[in-house]
């Protein structure tokens, strides 16, 4: 069987602070003992195992890291600042331009005093010679994150809180009563964002009503031309893949399913339209657009 695991890592002194941050998650969590600077813990999240919880990152408060390693497929890692998303770690085999593409999300860690310059460094080279099986671990203890090797969220579903002791001494469990008790989301239901059913659930979210400048309205049209063009993405180049992180990391987490619902909007002009207004207006003006539209 191959290794999915993933995991969270707060950068705090005392355990405290991550059960505090679980128990406004309300989600039944995991806390492990470390001798580092990031205390690592889970969440229970069976159906979001290897992406960050929107609760979680939403009630955070520090700098937060989730780490997210497929034996056959890469590594992800993670950096969240508050609600914020810092940066995006992508290594994925057969990915030719990983080394340029690692070097933007190093810059703003290295900017932000999180790494130092060895730190980038060792990562950086980390993309040379990519060997897949390998990635997770060797990424780990460049940036000292312990415990992370076949442990993942979904083991709080289903692995019982006996079974999880005997293989992290010390480990404490917070929630407990909550084991098993996500709460399910309500049917979705056609309304005016989303007329079709069986939709993802973002789908029937509010697209919030904007007021934007003469220049944002100038960058929403470039961001139109761009989606009307390549449509979902460029198959060779990516773009709009690099384009959909770009806003990801950019949107307040309570926002972000905005870029989700943008990937289903194909063909639908004016809802794509509507989307990338709200996206641009929640954005702000400190982002810099010009190295993701390549002259549009």
């Amino acid at each position: 069987m191959s290794e999915l695991s993933d995991s969270y890592h707060l950068l705090a002194s005392n355990i405290k602070d991550v059960k505090f941050l679980i128990r406004q998650s309300e989600r039944y969590g995991m806390v492990i003992p470390s001798s580092g600077k990031y205390i690592p813990f889970i969440v229970e999240g069976l159906k979001e195992a290897g992406s960050p919880i929107v609760q979680l990152v939403q009630n955070n408060t520090q700098l937060l890291i989730h780490y997210a390693f497929s034996e056959d497929y890469g590594c992800w890692v993670k950096f969240f600042d508050r609600d914020k998303e810092l940066a995006c770690l992508c290594y994925q085999a057969g990915d030719n331009q990983l080394f340029k593409k690692l070097a933007a999300p190093l810059d703003n860690l290295l900017s932000r005093a999180i790494i130092n310059q060895s730190t980038a460094s060792s990562l950086q080279d980390l993309a040379t010679d990519l060997v897949v099986e390998e990635i997770g671990s060797k990424i780990a203890g460049v940036l000292g994150l312990q415990h992370v090797s076949w442990l993942s969220c979904a083991d709080l579903t289903y692995q019982s809180k006996k079974e999880l002791q005997k293989r992290f001494s010390g480990a404490e469990f917070v929630n407990v009563s909550k084991r098993g008790q996500i709460e399910i989301p309500a049917q979705c239901i056609p309304n005016e964002w989303c007329s079709e059913p069986d939709q993802p659930s973002f789908m029937y979210l509010p697209v919030p009503s904007v007021l934007l400048t003469v220049e944002q309205e100038a960058m929403v049209n470039r961001h139109f031309q761009y989606w009307t063009k390549f449509g979902d993405y460029d198959n060779e180049t990516q773009q709009g893949f690099w384009m959909y992180e770009h806003y990801r990391e950019s949107l307040p987490s309570r926002y972000r399913y905005l870029s989700n619902r943008l990937m289903n909007l194909y063909r639908q002009p004016t809802k794509l339209l509507e989307t990338l207004r709200a996206i641009i207006k929640l954005v702000g003006t400190d982002v810099n657009w010009e190295e993701y539209l390549r002259g549009f």
